[in-house]
């Protein structure tokens, strides 16, 4: 719940009143980030011609697996043959510094540890701190009632949200 809050904390409220939450995609724990979304994010037209590349190999491979032909197999090492290409002038792109001398796979990950950092440096309120949170009902009760007393949720629409959740949650089948 924490990490919910403070990705919230660090978001942004939409045209129809709903919390955006800044949640950036990075790397997985103790892994990389994937290739395929630094480049499109960096290089959107290589991106688009693998991607292409990609969806022709699976349509043609999948007509030689029924018919066999000649022709299919020869597109597929063509194919095959452009996506080894492609894939080469992507790891060049990506793994190369650029102008700053930072390559963007690691400009991606320095990015994610700085949005990372900012996360887990997000101070949250503690209005709720003391809240009984042994059960979702006393949890909620619990927020409910310091929200009748101090009136924490200002406006009508967090409090009216609060109140359908409680009853959610609340009811007896």
């Amino acid at each position: 719940m924490t990490k919910i809050a403070q990705y919230g904390m660090n978001g942004k409220v939409g045209q129809n009143g709903k919390v955006l939450f800044n949640i950036e995609q990075g790397p997985m724990v103790e892994g990389m980030d994937d290739p395929r979304e630094v480049l499109k994010q960096r290089y959107p037209e290589l991106y688009k011609e693998i991607e292409e590349a990609d969806d022709e190999l699976h349509t043609v491979n999948q007509e030689y697996m029924k018919h066999k032909t000649a022709s299919a197999k020869k597109r597929l090492s063509e194919i095959g043959g452009k996506l080894i290409e492609l894939w080469r002038q992507a790891r060049e792109f990506l793994y190369s510094p650029d102008k700053s001398g930072i390559s963007p796979m690691e400009q991606s990950h320095i990015a994610h540890n700085n949005w990372s950092r900012r996360m887990a440096e997000t101070k949250l309120s503690e209005v709720f701190e003391k809240s009984d949170c042994s059960t979702q009902e006393t949890f909620l009760k619990s927020i409910m009632e310091k929200n009748a007393s101090g009136n924490i949720f200002d406006s009508d629409f967090l409090n009216e949200d609060l109140k359908k959740f409680y009853d959610l949650v609340n009811k007896k089948e």
